[in-house]
């Protein structure tokens, strides 16, 4: 017997209280299709009161069926019978959603770097899982697309067995993966072996101007380690009967001569110096990387599609870096605030103030603290998180080609099966005589349970995935490829040693200043792209869960 239970709010089924009926029902059909809320259809006689906004649980003969809120309800009719449907959506079906999915936000099935969405359908693409909602618990669980938790063998009634092929189902899907960022980039340039020995008779302005260390020098360029040491057992003092000139000033360093004036006749020196001086040079270069995965399943030839399917994604910003506070509790917080959780970083879907646990409801994840230790790398999917975003890839891939082998849709009328068996999460299996190996195997994707004009029936579409049911195992080998290098150069020379001064001081000339010319020269301003090759071996294994030829 049926039973129609009708309450103001929602509320667990309970045999014993809810076996009463409310409804006067002639006719009933509970319908639902994956991923979406199962709904009640009721033909009923006029109960002369409103009963939208009712939530009504149908059971039979103790046996939970349904538990939903009467949605359509016409007011006022003075019908004597009219139609009713009722909607199992629970009130809390977005908290639901966003805590399933805060729940999925584990690699390698989701990666922040692919999406900043936080929609459920984007999370569950990596993990290869589809949402469902209980007919009677109105709870939300993401299963298995191939598969259920329930199995149950179904018999067609004569003459009602359909089998609808879809569209081929692709052999091989292929994903691109485009990532830039920003490097950062360190250049030691040492350069004590380029200056040696610096010999010179303008001695007093090489010691007052030699660079300091942490001084600039360049674009860029910090003096990292400097020592000027002179060699004071090589000093060598000089006479002439010429009085000295005005001495040269190095314009790069605003030089001043110090030591010999113009027309001072006192001796000079000429002194020897060991010079030592390491530059550090920091700048950026933009790198834009491309790594593609292609992967290839397992599917019967009479279904299998030539053409490949692709997809570009373009990751996040590698180099991303959050500021944000870390989450605290007992706190108020607005909507859009964000805060750092472990490694990742949240923001609020809404006002609220935060207990001593913190509720996924309230918060989304939407990136990660610290994408990279550093990013002074010239290849990111050579590296560990690279890797990682790789093998999120495949996930993806091997999640769409599964998906996409539910080639074949087999449908049917039979008795009214076990009504425990058929719910959100089921896989059945059609036995009849009209199909090749007499039966096929499939997730339950659309059931009807119908009580009309005294019959009790129901009508199930199953989607079988037409595979080989071989594959082997998916192996992500080391990315390869040449990485560009972005570099500068700093040139070295040193003018007017103490061999070419000499002349001039001997001859009463005006003596050039010793100048040590230091050019940075800054990376090429260019953007440094790369393709690295993705090795993968294996196949992915799809289920032959029906036999076309």
């Amino acid at each position: 017997m049926l039973y129609f239970a009708l309450t103001s709010t929602p509320e667990p089924f309970d045999a014993a209280s809810h076996s009463r009926v409310d409804l006067d029902v002639l006719e009933l059909s509970i319908d639902q299709a994956e991923t979406g809320y199962a709904r009640a259809d009721l033909l009923l006689r006029n109960p002369r009161a409103a009963i939208d906004g009712r939530w009504l649980h149908i059971s039979e003969d103790g046996r939970h069926l349904f538990h939903g809120e009467v949605a359509v309800a016409p007011r006022g009719t003075v019908e004597a019978v009219y139609r009713v449907e009722a909607l199992a959506r629970p009130d809390d079906a977005e908290a639901q959603k966003a805590a399933l999915a805060e729940s999925l936000k584990t690699p390698p099935g989701w990666d922040p770097l692919f999406s900043e969405e936080d929609d459920l359908a984007e999370v569950l693409s990596g993990h290869g899982l589809v949402p469902a909602w209980s007919r009677t618990t109105n709870q939300l669980t993401a299963v298995d697309p191939l598969g259920g938790a329930q199995s149950l063998t179904i018999t067609p009634l004569q003459g009602t067995l359909d089998v609808e092929a879809d569209d081929p189902a692709p052999a091989s899907a292929r994903m691109t993966l485009e990532v830039q960022w920003k490097q950062q980039n360190l250049v030691q340039h040492r350069l004590g072996s380029r200056l040696g020995r610096i010999e010179t008779l303008t001695w007093r302005g090489l010691e007052s101007d030699w660079p300091s260390e942490g001084a600039s020098l360049g674009s860029g360029y910090r003096v990292s380690r400097s020592s000027l040491t002179e060699r004071e057992d090589e000093r060598e003092a000089l006479t002439s009967d010429y009085p000295l000139g005005v001495l040269a000033i190095d314009p790069a360093w605003d030089l001043a001569s110090t030591d010999l004036g113009q027309n001072d006749p006192r001796p000079a020196e000429r002194r020897v110096y060991e010079a030592e001086l390491d530059l550090d040079h920091r700048f950026e270069v933009k790198r834009r990387e491309t790594a593609t995965v292609t992967l290839t399943a397992g599917i019967q030839p009479v279904v299998r599609s030539d053409a490949e399917e692709s997809e570009t994604i373009r990751l996040r910003d590698i180099a991303e870096r959050a500021n944000a506070p870390a989450w605290s509790p007992e706190a108020a917080y607005a909507q859009g605030d964000q805060v750092i959780d472990g490694g990742r970083v949240l923001e609020a879907r809404r006002d609220h103030f935060s207990g001593q646990s913190l509720d996924p409801a309230d918060w989304r994840a939407i990136g990660e603290s610290a994408y990279i230790s550093s990013r002074r790398i010239g290849s990111f999917f050579k590296t560990a998180r690279g890797q990682a975003a790789l093998a999120h890839a495949v996930e993806r891939l091997r999640a769409r080609l599964r998906f996409a082998a539910r080639s074949v849709l087999v449908s049917c009328e039979c008795a009214m099966p076990d009504l425990d068996a058929l719910t959100h999460d089921a896989q059945a299996t059609i036995e009849d005589p009209n199909l090749i190996g007499g039966s096929a195997t499939g997730r339950v994707v659309e059931y009807s349970l119908n009580w009309v004009q005294g019959r009790r029936y129901a009508t199930v579409t199953i989607a079988c995935a037409a595979g080989t049911g071989t594959g082997s195992t998916v192996t992500v080998g080391e990315p390869t490829g040449a990485t560009p290098v972005a570099s500068s150069r700093v040139a070295v020379t040193v003018e007017n040693t103490a061999e070419q001064q000499l002349p001039a001081y001997n001859s009463g000339s005006e003596v050039p200043e010793t100048v040590v010319r230091i050019e940075p020269q800054p990376a090429p301003a260019a953007d440094f792209e790369q393709t690295v090759a993705v090795p993968i071996s294996g196949e992915v294994s799809i289920p032959q869960q029906v036999v076309l030829v």
